[in-house]
């Protein structure tokens, strides 16, 4: 929260919200830094904003020990992740630093995580700002494994596709090709809603009739019908009509 009020109010604030007697907020505030998420924002002496790691005083830094293979992602990924969010070649090398060392306390290999961190800040497209994705058209059909090779079919005629200037400016790229499922027996054999059966319940040689109660609120509502079919289980209830209730 970005406050613009002063100090005197803001503790002012603080105050008032931690009154009531079993609801207490925690805060810290700064004139120059702002914590967000995992990024803190700053403000330097000449006025120009930096980007900084931020970490909870809580975090306990709990990394799993998996595989070996997850392992090396671990170290990488989160170097990667610390180069996006630092803005200073420098301090991302001391989190990176530190990363290594809760990392090293939790199991993993020192020499390993240094080497994966270090690969992490050799490259330099971690942060350059993304192309854009290309827009194409999407091609869907339902999936069958006798279907041929459709993307390369698509590949092999797009240039004959594209010498009509009309199809050129309609389909500059090729289209996004992607399958749905196809109806399988599972979906014929399990419903998520019931089959309504219609009017068949109803049977005019076997009907009730309201008991005639002034007090019953049921008689404006029921149906002539002698008993009930559920449609879930197919079982019968047989109604009967009495003075002062219909059952």
């Amino acid at each position: 929260m970005i406050w613009n009020h002063g100090e005197d109010q803001l503790h002012t604030f603080l105050e008032l919200i931690n009154s009531h007697p079993t609801i207490k907020f925690t805060y810290e505030f700064s004139p120059k830094v702002v914590n967000f998420l995992d990024v803190s924002v700053m403000v330097d002496d000449r006025r120009c904003l930096r980007t900084d790691l931020y970490s909870k005083p809580t975090d306990s830094y709990q990394y799993e020990l998996p595989p070996g293979h997850i392992k090396r992602s671990i170290a990488f990924s989160q170097a990667i992740r610390i180069k996006r969010i630092c803005s200073d070649a420098a301090t991302a090398q001391k989190r990176c630093h530190e990363l290594k060392e809760h990392l090293n306390r939790r199991g993993h290999s020192r020499k390993k995580c240094g080497k994966e961190i270090g690969r992490a800040l050799a490259r330099d497209e971690t942060t350059r700002p993304r192309s854009p994705k290309k827009e194409g058209v999407p091609s869907v059909t339902s999936y069958h494994p006798g279907l041929p090779d459709i993307s390369a079919i698509l590949k092999k005629y797009q240039p004959l596709l594209h010498q009509s200037d009309y199809m050129r400016n309609a389909v500059p790229n090729l289209p996004v090709l992607s399958f749905r499922n196809p109806p399988s027996l599972r979906d014929t054999l399990v419903r998520a809603k019931l089959k309504a059966h219609g009017n068949d319940l109803l049977d005019p040689n076997r009907v009730c009739t309201p008991c005639g109660n002034k007090r019953c609120s049921l008689c404006n509502i029921m149906l002539s019908t002698s008993f009930l079919r559920s449609q879930a289980n197919g079982k019968v209830f047989h109604l009967k009509a009495k003075r002062g209730s219909v059952l």
